[in-house]
């Protein structure tokens, strides 16, 4: 009777409790809001106005958006004087009204760039040249530099080895496109019925490939996984016969097949799509099957549409042949044919965004603490601290690292180091992998290539939300992060990126917002991340 009596009044005061805190919740139970200051239009009035109306509504909180999202341009431009004084001003203002003021890391909501950022600390990416070489004799080591974007550029590597049957590829004797014969960048527009567009290879005689590597302008892989690009070949260059769908951006791998002629064709441009541009096109040797997804460069979004075999001996390169020319201008090649490949790493030319095209910069690499650091303590978010001084910590009380749309990167000039330390071992050897080639066996090179994007997303959780989070605590601050959002957009460790933050975010969409695509989420995540 007694513990019956007990349970009744623990329900009742519960109940109570409930009540009043429906009724009159406290602060730490009312809800934040994004507030976007929209492509310059944003004023000292309307500034007290929105927070106000806040206030007013129970809001106990604005999370400070500078986006370029409209045709409509108002007059204050990103980190100018008039720009800082309006943010001031917004902090000032929510320290009047108790709200919980927070600033994101970078105009946009994506990620973390600005235009202080140098190209060497921007996210970087691995790039290398190749070429076939007769042995027996002097060669000069004087490989074309590989792809240089924001004109920067650093070698990694320079490695020689036996060259693989079919690893070099034939020249086309032409190409023509469904527009004619192209320059050195591809343009195609958009098809329409009954006129796909295609690009084609012809060859002096038949030829046998293993890939297809290609890279355009477009940003991203289809979201929803719909392959609209077909590999063909043919022998007379009228009757074509299917090989498979390729993706736009990256290298499929295939069964050998030979033919004089190789077309690839395109029936849909990716959506919202005007035109397209093709910056490489490459039929080559044995690969794995999505090597820029194996190596980092890109997130696992293909199809995988060809059945992959294990790789005979004869397309197996073994490290104990791998010569190491690194800083080398001139070698005695051993007689025999000899492949030699520049590996480098260049910027991979990410923006954030959505910002203005005259505000925008690099995103920041990522992979690098002292480059993430530099750009938290002389770019905008040191601005904002140094304008505010006392209100840092009491007014404006976080920083927020929204929506990941920055990409991939797979190198950071510490790579190795931090590699060994992570790992135990050198990755020197099996650098090779990252072009995609099998080295020693295809267990082993899997294994290597685990291990190298197991220590990416060590790096991107650390390096990037880890120190951003320990700067921002250095300033009294705590740190919003999606880390690193929704559908895992980078190589990453999501539990691991949310655990570096102080408040985890999720995100969600209610009803398609792509075509073909169904509802997605990631709130339980969050959850998950701040419970453990």
């Amino acid at each position: 009777m007694l513990l019956g009596a007990t349970l009744v009044l623990a329900a009742a005061h519960g109940s109570d409790s409930l009540s009043e805190g429906f009724a009159r919740p406290p602060d730490s139970a009312k809800p934040r809001t994004w507030w976007h200051w929209v492509s310059g239009n944003v004023s000292q009035e309307g500034i007290t106005a929105d927070l106000e109306a806040m206030k007013s509504i129970g809001v106990a909180g604005a999370q400070l958006f500078t986006v370029e999202q409209s045709d409509l341009k108002g007059p204050v431009r990103f980190m100018s004087p008039e720009w800082r004084r309006l943010v001031h001003h917004a902090i000032s203002e929510g320290d009047r009204l108790g709200l919980e003021m927070a600033i994101t890391t970078c105009e946009g909501w994506s990620e973390s760039g600005g235009p202080w950022v140098r190209p060497e600390q921007s996210m970087q990416k691995v790039v290398w040249t190749e070429a076939g070489f007769s042995g027996g004799r002097r060669l000069a080591l004087a490989l074309p530099q590989p792809l240089t974007v924001a004109a920067y550029y650093q070698d990694i590597a320079l490695f020689a080895f036996p060259t693989v049957t079919g690893d070099v590829p034939a020249v086309p004797l032409r190409m023509t496109t469904s527009q004619g014969v192209p320059g050195p960048v591809i343009t195609l527009p958009a098809p329409s019925p009954g006129r796909p567009q295609w690009v084609q290879f012809e060859f002096a005689k038949p030829e046998t490939f293993r890939t297809l590597r290609i890279a355009t302008t477009a940003q991203t892989r289809p979201i929803t996984g719909a392959v609209t690009w077909e590999l063909q070949v043919g022998d007379d260059g009228v009757h074509f016969r299917a090989v498979g769908p390729v993706p736009q951006n990256g290298t499929a791998a295939f069964a050998a097949v030979t033919g004089r002629f190789y077309r690839l064709w395109l029936p849909v441009l990716p959506p919202k799509s005007a035109s397209l541009v093709i910056t490489e096109m490459k039929l080559g040797g044995a690969r794995l099957d999505d090597p820029e997804a194996e190596t980092g460069g890109a997130v696992d979004k293909a199809l995988h549409p060809f059945a992959t075999a294990r790789f005979p001996e004869a397309d197996i390169t073994q490290a104990s042949t791998v010569v190491d020319l690194t800083g080398r201008a001139f070698w005695d090649a051993p007689p025999g044919e000899w492949t030699i490949v520049r590996l480098g790493h260049t910027s991979t030319g990410k923006l954030n965004y959505p910002a203005s095209p005259a505000t925008a910069g690099l995103e920041c690499d990522k992979l690098s603490a002292a480059a993430v650091t530099e750009y938290f303590q002389k770019g905008m978010i040191g601005t904002v601290i140094a304008d505010n001084g006392p209100l840092v910590g009491p007014a404006l009380r976080y920083i927020v690292c929204d929506s990941w749309e920055a990409g991939c990167e797979n190198w950071t000039p510490s790579m190795r180091e931090e590699f060994k330390r992570r790992r135990g071992y050198d990755p020197e050897p099996w650098l090779l992998a990252l072009t995609g080639r099998v080295i020693d066996s295809q267990e082993v090179t899997e294994r290597f290539l685990w291990d190298f994007r197991r220590t990416l997303a060590d790096l991107v959780a650390e390096n990037h939300y880890g120190v951003l989070q320990d700067l921002a605590h250095k300033y009294h601050l705590g740190l919003y992060a999606e880390a690193v959002g929704i559908g895992m957009p980078t190589v990453a460790d999501q539990l691991q990126c949310k655990g570096r933050t102080d408040i985890p975010m999720g995100e969600f969409w209610v009803g398609e917002y792509l075509p073909g695509m169904t509802p997605i989420d990631d709130a339980k995540e969050a959850a998950s991340a701040a419970h453990i």
